[in-house]
């Protein structure tokens, strides 16, 4: 029964873990696509 609960949590971490993995790697790439352009906007007035 023991073995049975572990099992059990294992895939409710997994269950967890996957999901927020997906949300992370969303983030990431918004965030990515998002720093570029404020960058190039910032850059621009920087160097007027």
């Amino acid at each position: 029964m023991g073995s049975v609960g572990i099992v059990e949590l294992l895939i409710i971490v997994a269950a967890w873990i996957v999901p927020t993995l997906l949300v992370i790697g969303v983030i990431v790439l918004i965030g990515r696509r998002g720093s570029n352009k404020p960058q190039q906007m910032m850059q621009q007035p920087i160097m007027q």
